[in-house]
């Protein structure tokens, strides 16, 4: 069958495992830890995409893009899919912008036989990233084998700021996004207890 309108293709890269805190109402009261998925990172080539075909798009003609992209240091490429989805262009983005294609893959390629590019094969706390950072920071961490997982922060002086983990977890890689804007600029630990392993990081706001 032909397409005929304007097309677009858009490229999104999204992450998971991220954990960062909630708002509530009444009905949800929120908490200072909360795990996502399918959060939006990246409108890698633009937030509408850019044009694939205008008038008849003939039934067998094949478009090929070619795609050089370098994921941001802040996101973890193991978490991270790449979405790609073709549209037709309408009057209203609301109702009448159709999808006709979509497919997504993950971004980390496969460098070895044996390697598979996101197996997790030993516990590991990572420096905060950026550092110093004002106010907001991103914290990986690497749990290899499923179990109780507790990260909290802490002040100079070791007084608790805040628990941001403390729950059962599965194997792999996590992302904790923490805010310091309500604290005042200074030096700050990060600890990281699983199964037995435990690790401490320090981190510097500056506002």
């Amino acid at each position: 069958m032909d397409l005929t309108g304007t097309f677009s293709v858009n490229e999104i890269l999204t992450e998971n495992n991220l954990i960062y805190s909630q708002t509530g109402n009444s009905g949800c009261t929120g908490a200072s830890a909360y795990t996502h998925h399918h959060v939006v990172k990246d409108m890698i080539n633009g937030n509408m995409g850019e044009s694939v075909a205008t008038g008849t798009w003939t039934n067998g003609t094949t478009y090929t893009k070619h795609m050089n992209y370098v994921i941001p240091a802040s996101v973890v490429a193991d978490n991270s899919v790449i979405n790609i989805f073709v549209y037709k262009v309408g009057t209203s983005i609301s109702t009448d912008y159709d999808i006709q294609q979509s497919l997504n893959f993950s971004p980390t390629i496969l460098t070895g036989v044996g390697n598979n590019g996101s197996t997790v094969s030993d516990y590991s706390l990572s420096q905060n990233y950026p550092n110093p950072f004002n106010p907001v920071t991103n914290i990986r961490y690497s749990i290899p084998k499923d179990g109780n997982v507790t990260f909290k922060v802490y002040d100079m002086l070791g007084n608790e700021i805040g628990t941001y983990v403390n729950e059962v977890q599965k194997a792999g890689t996590y992302s904790v996004t923490f805010d310091g804007a309500s604290l005042a600029s200074g030096i700050y630990y990060y600890k990281l207890e699983a199964n037995g392993f435990s690790d401490t990081k320090k981190m510097m706001l500056v506002k």
